[in-house]
């Protein structure tokens, strides 16, 4: 997963439609240089303006479903981010709160998620 991001941030490619769910489940994969470098292409697409919805959206959904560990997320809503990274995650809890309020069963550590919301 780490070479084609790596090639995405060398080249400054631009991403759209699936490529945000790439970009997405990179954010949360189990391998940290692979979050590394998720992190570093939505902080250089937040700062090009990008539309950031379909991201926003994917990962509300994929943490609310449970299909991917929201401990990976609150990781990166604790790194020193600046305001708009910051405005990023909020949005994408705030999403969350919502699809997980359609849920018959809350997803492990939504506790956490919780206490970002507020």
């Amino acid at each position: 997963m780490q070479l084609p991001l790596e090639a995405v941030l060398r080249y400054d490619l631009r991403v759209r439609h699936s490529g945000w769910l790439y970009i997405g489940t990179a954010l949360l994969f189990e391998k940290r240089p692979s979050r590394d470098l998720a992190y570093e292409y939505i902080c250089q697409a937040i700062a090009r303006g990008e539309d950031l919805t379909y991201l926003k959206t994917y990962l509300a959904q994929v943490l609310a479903w449970d299909y991917l560990p929201i401990p990976r997320f609150i990781e990166f809503l604790d790194r020193p981010n600046p305001p708009v990274v910051k405005a990023f995650g909020k949005e994408v809890v705030a999403l969350y709160l919502e699809e997980v309020k359609k849920q018959d069963k809350l997803p492990r550590n939504h506790k956490k998620m919780m206490s970002y919301g507020t």
